[in-house]
């Protein structure tokens, strides 16, 4: 995908947790291309931050879908 994420023509939402493998030089990549991207690492959290929290996943996600 890298090289490729340039080509994503929609608002996109990327969150990852701060302590995992999908984080910093992971994801720099997608950041860098994706336009149009809302990017949020959630504190406290691996890979599964919908889990670990949440009510805030969820509140981000929310608010994604409803202002994108």
């Amino acid at each position: 995908m890298v090289g490729r994420a340039k080509n994503i023509a929609v608002p996109t939402l990327l969150i990852n947790g701060i302590n995992e493998v999908a984080s910093g030089d992971a994801v720099k990549p997608f950041v860098e291309e994706i336009p149009n991207l809302k990017h949020i690492t959630l504190d406290g959290t691996t890979h599964s931050p919908n889990v670990e929290r949440t009510d805030d996943y969820m509140r981000i996600l929310g608010e994604f879908l409803t202002t994108s």
